[in-house]
């Protein structure tokens, strides 16, 4: 797509942007803070086990709701890119880059996070294993994932620097959400590696050191949705072709 004229046209990508961001966001929470949050039960995969096959359908929701955030995040990285890529190719390219490699490993791990109802579901009756075996597997899987979800964190956390460095030097929206960006950047930076290298100092931190991330979030997607991109309409915008 050109980026050349059509205002009207960038207003539209903008709020779909926005518009799937939004939806990135609100998924995101039922599936980590619904969905899971309410059934897994830390270091007691008995009781977890219990949790997931009496509520089955809460639990695929979650699986369901965490692949439709992988896909609206990826949308919504496509159209980013489309928006921004005249302001700065290197740093558009860069936040595609990292923002598709963090919602693909999302998805991949989504496999993953079905293994428990594959466990306690269809192979628990066919024997073999000890119910408490396959609980303690289920609950291992399930830690696999956000170990995933941490990996994918990290990606997602370049793709916010280069996207608020883009907000910086484009002026397309708020000055403010750039900075916003940074801040969640600098944080999800350091989350990811020490919860890989310092696990229990890292639990200390959670979901604190997440939480920077939801104004910059919520209020970057709730304005595209609501505003637009903000420049003169007057003028065209210059295309990527013409800037290089």
């Amino acid at each position: 797509m050109s980026t050349n004229g059509h205002p009207e046209s960038f207003d539209l990508m903008a709020r779909a942007a926005g518009a799937l961001w939004v939806i990135t966001i609100l998924c995101g929470i039922f599936a980590e803070a619904y969905a899971r949050g309410q059934l897994i039960v830390t270091d007691n995969p008995g009781a977890t086990a219990h949790n997931i096959m009496a509520a089955q359908n809460l639990f695929r929701l979650g699986v369901v709701a965490d692949l439709v955030t992988a896909a609206s995040m990826a949308g919504a990285t496509v159209i980013l890119y489309e928006i921004f890529h005249s302001s700065s190719r290197p740093l558009a390219l860069g936040q595609l880059s990292f923002g598709l490699g963090g919602c693909i490993i999302l998805a991949a791990g989504l496999a993953t996070l079905s293994e428990p109802l594959i466990l306690l579901g269809r192979l628990a009756p066919l024997g073999g294993m000890t119910t408490p075996s396959l609980n303690l597997l289920a609950l291992g899987a399930l830690k696999s994932y956000s170990v995933a979800y941490t990996v994918s964190l990290s990606f997602f956390a370049i793709q916010v620097a280069c996207l608020g460095l883009l907000i910086l030097k484009s002026g397309l929206v708020p000055r403010v959400f750039g900075i916003l960006f940074l801040i969640e950047a600098a944080v999800n930076s350091f989350y990811p590696y020490s919860l890989l290298l310092a696990p229990a100092f890292a639990a200390k931190l959670f979901p604190l050191i997440l939480l920077p991330g939801f104004p910059a979030e919520a209020g970057f997607a709730g304005w595209l949705l609501l505003f637009g991109i903000r420049r003169n309409r007057s003028a065209p915008m210059v295309s990527a072709e013409a800037t290089a």
